[in-house]
């Protein structure tokens, strides 16, 4: 049998330099970190070649009390299935299927025990989403940093609950940083005139939930769930509640309430005795589908040359609250932003508030 050779592999990341043993035995491919000084890295290649060439060879054993990848990403999964959305926990699946998938593949003997999973490995799996190293697959896609960003995000949950059930001692990623995005400088919503020329061609069912999205910034899938136990048409203060129920969650996970104003008002009126349990409900009398509504609107932008997208009907509430000198923070309660942050990408549509404030200083 030939001896298996021992390569030197340097990964570069953000912030530091590491060095990695690559090589195979019987068949399987092991890598190893050695650490971040090269001299100290070209030492353990050549004593781990020496060992091979010796025969020298013990694959890691496992703690008693470790866990394999695969088992780790199942348990924590299974304790989401039922605190997280239905969307969350598809994304957690995209998330941890390639990361399992990549570790198995090159780092088979450390899959199977995550007290070996070190920083340096993962650095190399989030390297090989936002490349392509010569010889892959041109069909090969690259991930976007936002999404390399999520995944990050995820992974670092699934090690953080790995440290609280005693399976590790520490977060092996808990210093990797996310990466750095450009923030959009520029909002888009729809003006009043296009808003008026895509209720006259838009399919006449779908004007009034889309023109309620208009007047009260919900998210889609909140009006197509908002039901009638949600609905206060007290004539002193009509609101609704955007809440969670057993079939459905709001996507942070908290309950607001939105004060109709009178379209909206008008609009709910329209829709009573429709249906005893939603407000908005399909052609056939069943709960909307979420695409039903996005092809009318489609259709509707392409008949006045607009572009967009439900969404930017949400944009749309948003944007005219601020022109209109709304301050963000209550902008962003409305929408159910959990944080200001989110919200700052409608400031620049309020081009008085910081004169207003730095005039403020008689200095």
């Amino acid at each position: 049998m030939a001896v298996p050779k021992v390569n030197l592999r340097k990964i570069t990341s953000k912030k530091s330099i590491t060095y990695m043993l690559d090589y195979t035995v019987a068949g399987k491919r092991y890598r190893e970190s050695a650490g971040s000084n090269r001299r100290d890295a070209e030492l353990a290649q050549s004593k781990l070649q020496s060992d091979l060439t010796l025969g020298k060879f013990q694959i890691p054993k496992q703690s008693s009390n470790s866990r394999s990848l695969q088992d780790l990403i199942k348990e924590f999964t299974n304790t989401k299935k039922h605190t997280v959305r239905k969307t969350s926990l598809t994304r957690y699946t995209n998330y941890f299927t390639p990361f399992q998938s990549f570790f198995e593949e090159y780092f088979p003997s450390i899959s199977q025990d995550v007290n070996s999973i070190k920083k340096t490995y993962v650095l190399e799996f989030v390297n090989s989403l936002l490349e392509k190293k010569e010889g892959e697959a041109d069909s090969k896609k690259i991930w976007a940093k936002k999404t390399v960003n999520g995944m990050i995000g995820a992974v670092k949950q699934l090690f953080d609950y790995a440290v609280k059930q005693d399976y590790i001692i520490n977060n092996p990623i808990e210093e990797i940083d996310k990466y750095r995005i450009a923030t959009q400088g520029k909002v888009e919503f729809f003006s009043e005139a296009e808003l008026e020329a895509l209720w006259k061609v838009l399919d006449p069912y779908w004007v009034d939930p889309l023109r309620f999205i208009a007047n009260t910034g919900l998210r889609k899938g909140e009006m197509i769930n908002l039901k009638w136990a949600n609905v206060n048409l007290d004539a002193d203060n009509p609101q609704i509640m955007i809440t969670s129920d057993e079939k459905w969650q709001t996507k942070s996970g908290e309950a607001r309430a939105i004060p109709l104003n009178k379209n909206a008002l008008d609009i709910i009126l329209r829709a009573k005795g429709r249906n005893a349990e939603y407000v908005f409900i399909s052609k056939t009398g069943l709960r909307i589908h979420p695409d039903q509504p996005l092809r009318a609107f489609k259709k509707a932008l392409k008949d006045c040359n607009l572009s967009g997208d439900v969404h930017k009907l949400r944009h749309t509430f948003a944007s005219q609250l601020v022109m209109k000198g709304e301050n963000l923070f209550t902008v962003s309660k409305l929408l159910g932003h959990a944080n200001t942050e989110t919200t700052q990408i409608y400031a620049h549509l309020s081009p008085d508030h910081l004169k207003n404030s730095v005039t403020k200083l008689k200095n």
